[in-house]
């Protein structure tokens, strides 16, 4: 694999955030990306915004924007930088979600694989919220948003489907009484597990999160007129293509062989799939994501859409 990496972080942008809105960063977050503050500042003056809104798409990688350049003209179109963002390992949900908000590297907050247990630590949500801004989390029940940062003094609007939390996101920049709102769209990463990252779902997929950033901004544009908002389109982590033709998130040393999937019976074969050194192993619908695991007794439940992998492999890893 390349060794070159995009040189800012994901740990950066929880103080990007806090700091456009005139408040300290979480504790031990990593600084700010000066790219975004100073364009920011110089459109706002010292001021800085009033509202901030961060769409958080999930799973959609650089390449598919620099391969399909075209399909985002709508997001260009409505922003002033695009930034490549080097995610943290392992590049899975909780994760990167995880450092993203809390502005810190995964052995520091805690969470170390694919698990959904409340953060314990600070994030851009305690720091907003002990400041008196008003946030709120829109997302999909059972998913990494909806569960890491519970616990905390915001608004939470948790519904079963991407188009209730679509239309209750419109709904608040309407009613226009939170500063700082989060929204999470998992659909392109749910599709690209099942049919590849290229395959026509996961393209329609991936058009409909370009579509409700567009959507988005144009509320934004029209309902928050009197605001200075910074509005980002923030992915989690990438993805890629494995074996058998199922979609992966993006991992680093992977030697993976033989992947073959069946989700009309509702389950998932694997076998010859060797790594080196020590990772965790995340699953999916029809995917798996393995980073330094031998694997072995591999049981998987598709019945909620997600497999829940329960078994221990060889060389101390642990598959959840």
């Amino acid at each position: 694999m390349s060794e070159l990496y995009d040189s800012i972080r994901l740990t950066h942008l929880a103080a990007t955030f806090t700091s456009a809105l005139g408040v300290d960063a979480p504790e031990g977050a990593e600084s700010p990306c000066d790219i975004v503050l100073d364009r920011l500042f110089a459109e706002f003056g010292e001021g800085g915004a009033d509202r901030v809104f961060i769409y958080n798409p999930d799973a959609v990688a650089l390449w598919l924007f620099q391969k399909y350049t075209e399909l985002f003209k709508d997001a260009i179109s409505r922003t002033q930088i695009q930034l490549p963002i080097l995610s943290v390992m392992p590049s899975v949900t909780p994760v990167c979600f995880a450092s993203m908000y809390s502005g810190v590297m995964p052995e520091i907050h805690g969470i170390m694989r694919y698990e959904k247990p409340v953060l314990k630590i600070k994030t851009v949500f305690d720091a907003l919220a002990a400041a008196g801004k008003r946030c709120a989390i829109v997302s999909t029940e059972g998913d990494s948003i909806s569960k890491i940062f519970l616990e905390r003094d915001i608004d939470y609007y948790i519904y079963p489907s991407v188009e209730e939390c679509n239309e209750k996101a419109l709904e608040l920049i309407a009613s226009d009484e939170h500063d700082f709102i989060t929204l999470y769209n998992g659909d392109y990463d749910g599709t690209m597990h099942r049919n590849a990252p290229e395959g026509k779902q996961s393209i329609e997929a991936l058009k409909a999160n370009i579509a409700v950033f567009s959507q988005i901004y144009d509320a934004i544009k029209e309902k928050w007129s009197g605001h200075r908002t910074l509005l980002g389109f923030c992915p989690d982590h990438g993805c890629h293509e494995i074996d058998g033709g199922a979609g992966s998130v993006s991992v680093d040393g992977l030697t993976v062989g033989r992947l073959s999937t069946d989700l009309g019976a509702g389950s998932t074969r694997l076998s010859a799939l060797t790594v080196t050194d020590k990772a965790d192993i995340d699953g999916g619908a029809g995917m798996l994501t393995v980073d330094g695991c031998d694997l072995a007794n591999l049981d998987l439940d598709l019945g909620t859409g997600r497999a829940e992998i329960d078994c221990r492999l060889s060389g101390d890893c642990e598959i959840d």
